[in-house]
């Protein structure tokens, strides 16, 4: 307590002890800040949080916090705020997330269910500035639905219910100043359940809170009782200062409570930072092109601080005097300088609009796949280079018996994986192309069912999460589509990788037999690969028509 406050009311005397069985019991226990509730079967008084019985100045808890009485006798009528300092205003922070470098090295998760693709992870999806940001939700796909996913990231079954998501994320250890007090600042971007469920539901829904070192919970923000806009950048503030001269560590949680309506995109962290405020902080500076002043209140307080960000927290911003300022690499973006800021628009045309080749060498295989290719087949030189069919130049990818004209020797089944060394699929409009010769059992009677899934190829793509989580290849393509043969001529593929933009990825091709017979025709030819910017005029696989 501070000179000039108000002292803490203290509480009455109930008189002769009351039994009861539930709070309504001790109705006839209320007054200024105080009501009667039951505890261990007797009536007692209990104080309301932050009430006061007269205006002006009054008590708080911790000497880094003023107080005002705006409403007597009710809870939160004793209106907190930060005694900040007005010098000091260039101290460091005391702890701040950086992104960029291993973002999971620096903080400490936890997962209800590890064995899932729902995490923590780093991702280019959404970002503060188009720059990095750690997602809650699956680890390929913008949703945090746990159950199967098709390759567009749709559930596989709507209907069915997905298991609970439970994820929390703990910053590093602060140690708190004693003589000032200190803010979290948080960038959150929510994609959540919001509607349809009976009244008095608790909805999915994130939670900051400080630990203590002692381990205890301290809430100080929460998403279900604070409810930001959905699907944008929202800055939260939350106030340190009652654990001042502590060391704590920040939690995010993320807790779905159930497995119902979580197909939804999830959780970004844009930011978290630990720092000093000072008070000329509260006030916003002059906007800039790239740079503009939110104030935004401090929870659990009454308080508020300024928070800078860019126009369109989610984009990147270049200032700029002239349109030369803005000139771009792409010659489908068009660069102008607009009230002090690059605005870029891309138009795909066929006349500035080239594939960008994107795929590793060597696309038309007329060399030997190089050593960082990957090749898992328990038959050895199932995928091999061959020069027995080509569709252009001399060789392609083959899946078959070398030097023969079999898929695998006479009674025997076979099957393997070949991948391309990692690469990263264009940000807009990337496919993956290419072409493929197939001969197989169904030769003279295509199947487009074939539900045994023999001689089956498949296209599948294989992504580096970036987290210690297990992820299956996916699957993006396979021959049932040309009914499992290609009839003695070349069929050009062509895949949207849209979902696996921006991402590291391996592209690869499965093949199986499934059985030990009518494995006499030759296999699966792959040449003239490409993951490309699908260009107006593209047609064929592998380039622009």
């Amino acid at each position: 307590m501070q000179d000039g406050d108000a002292p803490i009311e203290p509480l009455p005397d109930v008189g002769e002890p009351t039994a009861c069985g539930g709070d309504l019991d001790c109705a006839h226990i209320q007054g200024c800040c105080y009501v009667g509730v039951c505890a261990s079967g007797t009536c007692v008084a209990r104080a309301l949080t932050d009430c006061c019985s007269v205006p002006g100045p009054c008590a708080v808890s911790t000497p880094l916090h003023a107080a005002t009485c705006a409403e007597t006798c009710v809870a939160g009528g004793c209106e907190k705020t930060l005694r900040l300092p007005d010098a000091d205003c260039g101290a460091p922070e005391l702890w701040d997330l950086d992104l960029t470098t291993d973002p999971l090295s620096q903080v400490t998760v936890a997962d209800s269910d590890p064995d899932d693709r729902v995490a923590w992870h780093p991702t280019l999806r959404r970002g503060l500035g188009g720059g990095p940001s750690l997602h809650a939700g699956d680890v390929v796909c913008p949703t945090y639905y746990s159950g199967p996913l098709d390759a567009a990231c749709r559930p596989l079954d709507p209907a069915a219910e997905a298991d609970t998501v439970r994820l929390s994320l703990d910053s590093g250890a602060v140690l708190l100043p004693v003589d000032r007090p200190a803010v979290a600042e948080l960038w959150l971007w929510l994609d959540l359940e919001r509607s349809g469920r009976p009244a008095g539901a608790t909805y999915d829904g994130v939670e900051v809170s400080a630990i203590d070192d002692a381990g205890v919970l301290w809430p100080r923000w929460s998403s279900r009782q604070t409810p930001p806009a959905p699907r944008t950048w929202t800055p939260v503030l939350v106030d340190l200062s009652e654990l001042a001269g502590r060391t704590v560590r920040l939690r995010v949680a993320f807790d779905t409570v159930d497995g119902r309506d979580n197909d939804h995109e999830g959780v970004y962290l844009g930011a978290l930072r630990v720092f000093p405020p000072c008070a000329s902080d509260r006030g916003c500076p002059a906007p800039t092109a790239c740079a503009q002043g939110t104030v935004t209140a401090i929870t659990p307080s009454s308080d508020s601080l300024c928070v800078s960000h860019a126009p369109e927290p989610g984009a990147p911003c270049v200032q700029c005097n002239t349109d030369d300022q803005c000139a771009t690499s792409d010659p489908c973006d068009t660069g102008v300088c607009n009230a002090g800021r690059c605005e870029v628009t891309r138009t795909l045309t066929a006349e500035c609009c080239t594939p960008a080749e994107a795929f590793p060498p060597p696309a038309a295989f007329e060399v030997d796949l190089g050593p960082d290719w990957r090749i898992d087949a328990p038959t050895v030189g199932a995928w091999h280079r061959s020069e027995r069919r080509a569709h252009g130049g001399q060789g392609a990818l083959r899946f078959g018996v070398p030097g023969a004209a079999e898929t695998a020797p006479a009674g025997e089944a076979a099957s393997g994986e070949v991948w391309s060394p990692p690469l990263v699929p264009p940000p807009d409009a990337p496919a993956w192309t290419f072409w493929v010769w197939l001969s197989t059992e169904f030769d003279g009677a295509p199947d487009p069912l074939n539900p045994a899934g023999l001689d089956l190829l498949e296209a599948v793509v294989a992504v580096d999460t970036g987290a210690p989580v297990s992820l299956p290849p996916a699957v993006v393509w396979d021959s049932r589509a040309i009914g499992g043969t290609s009839g003695g001529a070349w069929w050009p593929v062509s895949i949207d990788l849209g979902p696996f933009a921006g991402q590291v990825v391996r592209l690869g091709w499965r093949f199986a037999t499934g059985d030990a017979e009518a494995n006499d025709g030759e296999g699966a030819f792959i040449d003239d690969v490409s993951a490309v910017r699908v260009c107006p005029g593209s047609g064929d696989p592998g380039g622009r028509l």
